[in-house]
């Protein structure tokens, strides 16, 4: 009987209903920045962010009319839709908080977002209970980064545990409804979505059973464990802009990783296909703001007739205002710093 449970004899995941896009069929269509076709892109309203290629690779299948570019600051950035009309910016960064620091405040400044998202794999913190592919939601972010260790060796961790943004909790009760897995067979797994789960984020990459458990035993309703929330909710805290991590489970942290690699695209997907789900159509987002540096007016629609809100856009905190964070160190450390603000 296969197994999705535990490390033990962990079976091979179920076929996807669609075949994923290979390396050679990626970025074929390119602009210049400059182009008419990217400007018009550039106030995205969806940007997602992943950290390796499985991740990126389940997010650039659910996009349509796919426009590649790329900038000096953010990188290559593919430029999409979801449904007919909702448009999407897809970027790849570095794992860890201070490389998804600097890749939210850079292109927050540069894509004007309405939300962000970290989409991919997180492993489980509860494996009888979140099992392999099924989808992790951060209702509430959890981080352990910050940490005092006292005189007799006891740890103390004085992180963050903050709740989803306004309208992105709204949205979470509902990113289920009418979601099928996109699987070949649905009776050859059941993937739960799990929305009112506390998402655990820190810089350790985790592959230990002991390790796990210590957290654990200081995040008792922790169910998903990653490494880029915590500085997605940093920078994001600073800009004002809605923010979430959708992730999927790909491993448990035990030890077993690489008995559960083959996972990591099949749960990459999962977690892709419930963020087009829940933004598959435009109304759900149209009355979103922009984020908007000093701000700045929300542009025309582009020509293709396809309306942009024009509600008051999320003016930004200016503690720092450097051009590029690459450049300004201290506003990196500053912004890390501030999941720390915030004490259990």
């Amino acid at each position: 009987m296969a197994k999705y449970e535990s490390s033990d004899s962990v079976a091979v995941p179920p076929k996807l209903n669609f075949t994923l896009p290979t390396r050679k069929e990626i970025g074929k269509n390119r602009s210049g920045w400059s182009s008419a076709e990217i400007q018009s892109q550039v106030w995205t309203e969806i940007l997602l962010i992943t950290a390796n290629d499985h991740e990126f690779d389940a997010c650039y299948s659910y996009m349509k009319h796919v426009q590649r570019s790329w900038h000096d600051t953010l990188g290559m950035v593919d430029f999409g839709q979801f449904g007919d009309s909702v448009r999407v910016a897809l970027m790849k960064c570095a794992q860890g908080p201070t490389e998804a620091v600097i890749a939210v405040k850079n292109a927050a400044d540069i894509l004007h977002p309405k939300v962000i998202l970290f989409v991919g794999i997180c492993a489980s913190m509860k494996p009888t209970k979140a099992k392999l592919g099924d989808v992790v939601i951060s209702a509430k972010l959890a981080t352990y980064g910050d940490k005092k260790v006292r005189a007799d060796g006891i740890v103390e961790y004085r992180g963050t545990k903050a709740k989803v943004s306004r309208y992105m909790a709204r949205l979470i009760l509902h990113a289920a409804d009418g979601w099928e897995a996109p699987l070949q067979d649905q009776s050859s797994l059941k993937v739960e979505v799990h929305r009112d789960a506390v998402m655990l984020s820190g810089p350790e990459l985790i592959d230990n059973l002991e390790r796990r458990q210590e957290l654990l035993n200081h995040f008792r309703d922790a169910l998903g464990l990653e490494m880029e929330g915590a500085g997605l909710y940093a920078a994001a805290r600073d800009l004002g802009i809605e923010w979430a991590v959708i992730k999927a489970v790909s491993d448990f942290g035990d030890g077993s990783n690489s008995e559960t690699k083959d996972w990591q695209p099949f749960a990459s997907v999962m977690a892709a296909s419930v963020v087009h789900n829940m933004f598959k159509y435009s109304d759900v987002i149209k009355q979103w703001p922009h984020y908007s540096k000093d701000d700045q007016p929300v542009p025309p629609a582009p020509s293709n007739g396809q309306s942009r809100t024009q509600s008051m856009p999320v003016r930004r905190l200016d503690a720092c205002s450097a051009p590029n964070l690459r450049t300004s160190i201290l506003c990196v450390r500053d912004w890390v710093m501030a999941i720390s603000l915030a004490r259990f």
